[in-house]
């Protein structure tokens, strides 16, 4: 694939841009999937990602078919620089994973970046097949299995609750009614008492299959007289 002659030159310069233009569109795909959910990694860093993979992979069979002196050919491994450029994607697929209010953020952006440059390796190596494959086997999480696991996936907070009564009887019945209601699980539960203040603190980790039960267990927790502060935070 070094100097350009004749036909044999023109067919591997549109190979070339075959594959590069098939590189934007699979990024591009991904990209505007990730720019649709908000994500910091959108339609550029994915072009420019599978763009990247693509032309490892040719630099490293070009670098490999131009070498005439079959010795050095034998010495040679073409898919070196291909391994350096995947270790190298990870310092990307990093910078994009947050830990923000106790939550982990960036994963499937990150996974994806990865994903891109394998993706863009298959296309530099001419496997056509393999990364179309992989693109519409790929898009199935991201699309399908991203409702799926919004219906399995519970969320968490922690209630903190400081009561005018050290009448734990009281305190729990009205508090397990609310939560019942409102179908939120209480997985655990920390209760102290002060009798000087006649104060009773409760601190329950609690879970429900949206944000939607947490909202109005706030609001339903604030019209009780004897609750003095309330607030529901992210689980750390």
């Amino acid at each position: 694939m070094g100097k350009f002659k004749g036909v044999t030159g023109c067919k591997v310069f549109s190979e070339i841009i075959l594959k590069l233009t098939l590189a934007i569109l699979v990024g591009g795909i991904f990209g505007i999937e990730r720019e649709l959910r908000g994500r910091s990694a959108g339609i550029r860093t994915n072009i420019l990602v599978c763009l990247s993979g693509t032309l490892v992979m040719l630099l490293s069979s070009g670098y490999f078919t131009n070498t005439s002196d079959l010795a050095v050919r034998i010495q040679l491994d073409p898919g070196r620089i291909a391994a350096g450029a995947v270790t190298g994607i990870g310092f990307l697929g990093a910078g994009v994973i947050l830990k923000t209010k106790g939550e982990v953020q960036g994963l499937t952006t990150a996974a994806l970046i990865f994903l891109n440059m394998i993706l863009g390796l298959c296309i530099g190596s001419g496997l056509y097949l393999l990364a179309i494959s992989g693109t519409v086997f790929s898009l199935i999480p991201l699309t399908i299995l991203r409702r799926l696991s919004s219906l399995i996936k519970k969320e968490m907070r922690i209630l903190n609750i400081s009561i005018k009564s050290c009448d734990k009887e009281e305190a729990q019945t009205k508090l397990s009614r609310i939560l019942a209601k409102n179908k939120v699980v209480v997985l655990s539960h920390d209760i102290s008492c002060n009798f000087e203040k006649e104060e009773l603190k409760v601190s329950l980790l609690i879970e429900a299959v949206s944000e939607k039960p947490f909202l109005k267990l706030f609001e339903e927790l604030r019209e009780i007289k004897f609750i003095k502060s309330l607030s529901i935070s992210a689980k750390e």
